[in-house]
């Protein structure tokens, strides 16, 4: 019983991964979509749920930094 609880989690758990694959893929297969994929998770979903609220805010808070830095170095003045 133990042992098929634990290919059950395993499965999903690849299943989870292979989601967040092609989530982060999903811009290039929209023909008329002008952005770039994602990046894809830097690190293990199971480290994300040992964490604390307050590591897992802070976590976000830096993705979040990122993104704006990355967005706006592709989007910033455009000299003309």
């Amino acid at each position: 019983m133990l042992e098929e609880e634990r290919a059950d989690s395993h499965s999903w758990l690849m299943g989870l991964y292979v989601y967040k694959a092609i989530e982060c893929l999903a811009p290039i297969f929209n023909p008329f979509s002008k952005s770039k994929p994602d990046d894809y998770i830097s690190e293990p979903l199971m480290a994300t749920a040992s964490r604390t609220q307050e590591e897992n805010d802070a976590r976000a808070e830096e993705l979040q930094h990122e993104r704006m830095a990355s967005w706006l170095m592709m989007h910033g003045p455009s000299e003309d």
